[in-house]
């Protein structure tokens, strides 16, 4: 499996371009309404915010299992528990910070959803395209196929090696064929037996 394939870069480029607007933007209305408080850290936890969401979001987006049911929820406990806890511990002042996370995780959130939708849609039609069946059909046939043919040459060297110990032991090779495993493990004691 490689990991840095197409269709990875494609998700991997789009989270971080996503994640990087949002935190730009995060940052900038952050700037705007008065924050002059570590812009850094803030640029740098809203892209962390952003980042989450919408790696959440396009798992739950792509997946075939109705994770809103699980994911929603946690990520709603999530936002409160981080909210209580900034608001609580940081006051008033870290409000805007705060409110700027909430709007990174739920937008990336929002995004990314729509991101593994779109993913999930786009494999379950290649999948069902005709030519992909057709394709998967033909392989089993080859697959099947080649394991036919190793059948075929066990047999003829299993054929082979009959007729190799039937002519050492000077008996028929068709009788020998038609002897059962017993019966010739059987023949084999009572000739080896002094």
């Amino acid at each position: 499996m490689q990991l840095l394939t197409l269709s990875m870069l494609n998700v991997l480029l789009t989270a971080i371009a996503v994640s990087g607007v949002l935190a730009l933007l995060c940052f900038l209305l952050a700037r705007a309404l008065g924050y002059t408080r570590n812009g850094a850290a803030l640029l740098v936890c809203a892209a962390a915010f952003a980042l989450l969401g919408f790696v959440t979001g396009s798992i739950m987006g792509h997946s075939r299992t109705p994770a809103v049911n699980a994911v929603l929820p946690a990520a709603l406990a999530f936002l409160g528990g981080t909210l209580a806890y900034l608001i609580g511990t940081k006051g008033v002042r870290e409000q805007v910070g705060t409110a700027g996370f909430v709007l990174c995780f739920a937008f990336s959130l929002f995004i990314g959803t729509h991101f593994g939708a779109r993913m999930r849609f786009d494999f379950d039609s290649a999948l069902a395209a005709p030519n992909v069946a057709r394709d998967r059909q033909l392989d089993i046939e080859a697959a099947q196929h080649i394991v036919d043919l190793q059948r075929m040459v066990n047999a003829a060297e299993l054929l082979a090696l009959l007729d190799g110990v039937a002519k050492d032991k000077g008996i028929d090779p068709v009788q020998l064929r038609a002897m059962s495993l017993r019966e010739r493990l059987a023949a084999k004691a009572t000739s080896t037996a002094p």
